[in-house]
């Protein structure tokens, strides 16, 4: 919970931080939600949030993601499941934070350092 000083909110900078290891997938919880997680793998990742549906998220909660080793994370939503965000849902590299925020049920917003789209390669194929 934050105050506002002036009109700004303060919020409190996440009390722990939740490591996962090497894996293809994660799918986020509730308890993640406040909280600062690590991805700590040299595998690309999937993490998926999931529909409120299944799990009842804290209105207008927000996690925060880090990508602290080689590999790189892809935020996929669940079937009726909204991420909005600039660039391409995917950390940009190593050290890369970003953040996810319930907007509203089902409705996520993605933001922080992500892969930017002009940045990616493309191969097109002719036959």
């Amino acid at each position: 919970m934050g105050f506002k000083i002036s009109g700004v909110e303060i919020k409190p900078i996440p009390s722990t931080i939740t490591t996962v290891s090497d894996r293809s997938t994660y799918q986020f919880t509730n308890d993640d939600v406040g909280e600062y997680i690590q991805y700590l793998g040299t595998s690309d990742s999937v993490f998926t949030v999931p529909a409120n549906s299944s799990v009842d998220f804290t209105p207008s909660g927000e996690i925060t993601i880090e990508q602290s080793n080689t590999g790189q994370i892809t935020f996929v939503g669940a079937q009726g499941v909204t991420i909005t965000s600039k660039a391409n849902l995917m950390t940009e590299k190593e050290g890369s934070v970003v953040k996810l925020k319930q907007l509203s049920t089902d409705n996520w917003v993605l933001y922080g350092d992500l892969m930017d789209n002009t940045n990616m390669a493309m191969t097109i194929a002719m036959s």
